[in-house]
């Protein structure tokens, strides 16, 4: 407390000190005050990321405390900038000043200059490689760019002088989830449960690790744990989420309801329970308790658009565009003019869909949904080369350029039979926006289309290194290995994230009784497959549940799915599936004397 107020006082009296400087003189350190503060220069005049001082013996305490308590002050007022340049001289006047040096890479995050402070960083530490506080800081922002492998490496230098603590063991547990290693997650949070059971982050991250590894009883042993030790409300809708998959449906809308009694205003509990009440089918109650959100003053904006998607299902139209035009007229939603277009393309006024689409902003979330759906639009409307030229033309400006164009002008020109051409408007894009997701995920698909599957594999792959979390990445290299039969262990556990990110594809789902069959677990993979064939009808997922079926004995069941996609096959004219699919009924039908009967 005295410190506190010490501190107070000197910075009162800094004015003073400022003001006693006779004029025209230099503040104490000046003399050596180089451009090294502000950053090397670049030819265009912006300015290179800084650089900590090089080291040296001098010292030159009163100017590094003089710039130290100027930047103190300004870093009080929020001048972030001043701030900035007044630590980094107190660095150059004191080389060991390390407070001061210390605050560098905090405020430059505090600028957004995540990027800087990443480089500043990483040169510091090759100096003083015994800083943990700013080695954890480092690895917090790799993480923050996605380069889990870095991040997880600066933890493992911390881990092996600080064993024991938990502001390490924690989060590298977390990274270790995040990458996928659960059995080495799993060992950090285990030993640190045993030094301390009432851990509220061991207890929650050992909960979403069990619930990741679908041990969902001793998940939700742990979750109830960690409410009891800290209660929130982000971390009881997790609880009503996991009650969800195990269709434990009262007990989850029992936890929404309290989140709510609790604290009226919380959004994303009304969010949870109304999908909630409409995944059970209870659409007349989800609409009541819309209706009796929507008369709040401050109601949350997803309430207008629940109730829109709500007529739409009921093909209450004009109710719906009712809701959606006062949407817009009141704040013009780019969410609501989405849904408009989407709603007037279903009712084939495509021109008015068009004029809607072309109102949304190119930075809009629902932008990237906008352009494919002006695409089909113009499809619908013959007029493909007008989408065609739209897309060019935007590409070409460096303001209108969206990744998301990318992929469609390369399916339009691909459809046209302009493979070339396809290729080339992905590979430009690659080099615009070499990490886009959407665009590394497009081209690995128009290769696998092309026969080049190892290329694919890479292009997959690489976009599972920027995003661990890229379900349908991780779904396509799971299951290209579970096909080929190779790695089926890592594609298990990349099928698992999969689904763990998106519990309800039916594609994924596939994934992963196909991986369960490939590892010779039939009775595992039987149920997950019935559940994929429900949710999808693709031949593929169908004719995956009719061979497990089969190598399970149970041939009536599988011949009846093999006959109607022999029939699919013989009406769309396919003769290579029509003659393969014959072949297998032909071998099914044929009486087998080894073979045992399953119930």
């Amino acid at each position: 407390m005295l410190n506190r107020f010490l501190l107070l006082a000197v910075l009162a009296l800094l004015p003073l000190l400022w003001a006693c400087q006779p004029a025209g003189k230099a503040a104490p350190g000046d003399r050596q005050r180089t451009d090294l503060a502000a950053g090397p220069q670049q030819a265009n005049g912006s300015s290179q990321a800084v650089t900590p001082s090089p080291s040296s013996d001098e010292k030159d305490y009163a100017c590094s405390y003089f710039y130290f308590l100027k930047g103190r002050s300004a870093e009080l007022r929020q001048d972030f900038e001043e701030a900035l340049e007044a630590y980094e001289n107190a660095a150059i006047c004191d080389s060991k000043a390390s407070y001061a040096q210390s605050k560098i890479p905090f405020l430059l995050l505090r600028l957004g200059r995540v990027h800087e402070a990443a480089l500043w960083l990483h040169t510091f530490l090759g100096k003083h490689p015994d800083s943990v506080s700013l080695r954890l800081l480092y690895a917090n922002i790799l993480m923050g760019q996605r380069k889990t492998d870095a991040a997880l490496q600066q933890y493992r230098r911390i881990l092996a002088s600080h064993p024991d603590d938990p502001a390490v063991t924690l989060p590298l547990a977390e990274i270790y989830m995040a990458a996928g290693r659960t059995a080495e997650a799993r060992r950090i949070l285990e030993q640190e449960l045993g030094r301390d059971e009432d851990s509220y982050q061991a207890q929650l991250l050992m909960a979403r690790l069990l619930r990741r590894t679908e041990d969902f009883a001793a998940s939700r042993a742990h979750f109830a744990r960690a409410l009891e030790l800290n209660w929130s409300a982000d971390v009881q809708a997790e609880v009503a989420e996991l009650l969800i998959r195990q269709h434990d449906f009262a007990a989850a809308e029992a936890m929404y309801r309290d989140i709510i009694d609790r604290e009226e205003q919380n959004e994303n509990a009304y969010a949870g329970l109304i999908r909630l009440l409409l995944q059970e089918g209870r659409e007349e109650q989800a609409l009541e308790e819309l209706l009796r959100l929507r008369q709040a003053p401050d109601k949350p904006g997803w309430v207008d658009l629940s109730i829109a998607r709500y007529y739409i299902r009921h093909e209450q139209y004009d109710e719906a565009r009712r809701i959606l035009e006062q949407r817009i007229k009141r704040d013009n939603s780019s969410e609501a003019r989405f849904l408009l277009a989407a709603l007037l393309q279903h009712e084939q006024k495509y021109e008015e869909s068009l004029a809607q689409v072309r109102l949304i902003d190119n930075k809009a979330p629902e932008y990237p949904e906008a352009l494919a759906l002006m695409v089909s639009l113009c499809r619908q409307l013959n007029r493909v080369d007008d989408a065609v030229l739209f897309l060019e033309r935007n590409i070409a400006g460096a303001i209108t350029r969206h990744p998301a164009m990318y992929p469609l002008l390369a399916e339009l020109h691909d459809s046209q039979e302009r493979s070339a051409v396809a290729r080339k408007v992905l590979e430009e894009g690659l080099r615009r926006y070499p990490e886009s997701e959407d665009l590394l995920y497009s081209y690995g698909a128009f290769l696998e289309q092309k026969s080049e599957h190892r290329a694919a594999m890479d292009i997959m792959q690489k976009l599972i290194a920027i995003n661990p979390s890229n379900a349908a990445a991780l779904n396509f290299v799971g299951y290209s290995w579970a096909n080929d039969g190779i790695n089926l262990q890592m594609a298990l556990d990349y099928i698992q994230r999969a689904l763990e990110l998106m519990p309800d594809n039916a594609s994924i789902q596939d994934s992963m009784g196909w991986v369960l069959y490939r590892l010779g677990r039939l009775d595992e993979a039987l149920p997950v497959l019935e559940k994929a064939a429900q949710g999808s009808q693709e031949p593929e997922v169908q004719e995956h549940l009719a061979e497990v079926l089969a190598a399970r004995g149970q041939h009536k069941k599988a011949l009846r799915i093999y006959q109607r996609l022999l029939a699919d096959s013989v009406k769309a004219g396919n003769e290579s599936g029509r003659l393969r699919l014959q072949k297998i009924i032909k071998a099914l039908e044929a009486p087998d004397p080894q073979a045992k009967p399953v119930p």
